[in-house]
């Protein structure tokens, strides 16, 4: 949550030196979340789901 209000603050200090259009912040913004959320997935859960899966994996083989 507060990595969210810090990106904000950064937008609007963007905003405020360039005079960008708010559409321009915006879609960058959403830019950088999607990234973001896509390292976000690849970093901590899908190696839990990988370890998950090889879990029950073994389980069904015993």
């Amino acid at each position: 949550m507060a990595f969210i209000l810090l990106l904000i603050l950064c937008m609007s200090y963007l905003y405020y030196i360039t005079h960008f259009s708010y559409d321009i912040c915006i879609y960058i913004y959403i830019y950088i979340y999607k990234y973001i959320k896509i390292v976000f997935l690849k970093v901590f859960l899908l190696p839990s789901c990988g370890k998950m899966l090889s879990r029950n994996h073994r389980l069904l083989i015993d």
